[in-house]
């Protein structure tokens, strides 16, 4: 189990903005198998700068921003 992940684009329903614009697969890979401490990612400007928890797992969208994370 990784503690950090790093994707380019969210899992869908989490942080991706009005649309939905995440990633399905991603989204089960999480929650099934992966279940790292912390998900860094972009892509989706409109939720940028956010940050939320679910399933145990810190979410962060870090689109147009600079944050410091510490894990």
């Amino acid at each position: 189990r990784p503690d950090v992940l790093c994707t380019h684009a969210p899992p869908r329903g989490v942080l991706d903005g009005r649309r939905n614009f995440g990633i399905p697969a991603l989204g089960a890979a999480l929650g099934e198998r992966l279940k790292p401490r912390v998900h860094l990612f972009g892509h989706e400007h409109e939720d940028g700068g956010k940050q939320a928890t679910a399933h145990g797992i810190r979410f962060v969208n870090s689109a147009e921003t600079a944050q410091i994370v510490e894990v």
